[in-house]
């Protein structure tokens, strides 16, 4: 049986997104122990303007927490992401191929951004959508 290799791009992957895990429930129990909203995003607290993965940490919480639902109302793509990554990860980590060592074609890159770009227009829908349908009744 071949011995596999240690990745340290994937041992540095998987260091950070346990980091950014750790810091997302940390700000969730500071947000809950404190009653005020925590707002990591430098975007929305210096502008104002959400960006494309605003509500992701509070996805994450949802996720953690067993609410999928909730999860998807805060950030569709970043709940379908934090699902599907990790799968798709350990499928090619299985296989013997490093998630790192994959680069998409053209089409897969225009398609994302393309997803990023539509998830966008829903979380600034969602923060903006509700209040200007109320300024117009």
């Amino acid at each position: 049986m071949p011995t596999r290799r240690l990745n340290w791009t994937t041992v540095w992957l998987a260091l950070l997104l346990g980091a950014w895990a750790l810091s997302a429930l940390g700000t969730y129990w500071l947000s809950q122990s404190s009653g005020q909203d925590i707002i990591l995003c430098p975007l929305r607290r210096y502008t104002g303007v959400p960006c494309p993965t605003c509500g992701g940490t509070r996805a994450a919480v949802a996720l953690a927490t067993l609410h999928p639902m909730r999860a998807l109302a805060f950030n569709p793509l970043v709940t379908v992401a934090l699902v599907v990554v990790p799968l798709w990860a350990l499928r090619r980590w299985t296989k013997g191929h490093s998630p790192i060592d994959w680069f998409p074609s053209r089409r897969v890159v225009w398609f994302l951004l393309a997803l990023l770009m539509l998830n966008w227009a829903y979380v600034l829908w969602h923060q903006y959508g509700a209040a200007l349908a109320l300024r117009h009744n």
